[in-house]
């Protein structure tokens, strides 16, 4: 594991212990929300060995200022909150 790496499953499990998104959802959204989760870790581990060094810390950087907006956007779009 990277310096990035670490950082980012260290401010993942920081996020997680202040805020239990989990325990805050509705109980029968839970267990599917888990195995979304547990998929995308999965899949991000999956591709990440086909990835470059380059690749992989383009992959980690956080979004600049001009595609936040256009991300969360499309992120509660994808919800079907009517954005």
């Amino acid at each position: 594991m990277n310096d990035q790496q670490r950082h980012l499953a260290s401010a993942t499990l920081a996020l997680e212990s202040a805020y239990d998104v989990l325990d805050a959802m509705p109980e029968q959204a839970r267990q599917e929300a888990q195995k979304h989760i547990y998929d995308v870790i999965s899949s991000g581990q999956k591709d990440a060995k086909d990835l470059t060094p380059e690749q992989r810390a383009q992959v980690a950087a956080p979004a600049s200022a001009d595609k936040v907006g256009a991300q969360q956007v499309e992120q509660i779009g994808a919800w079907g909150w009517g954005w």
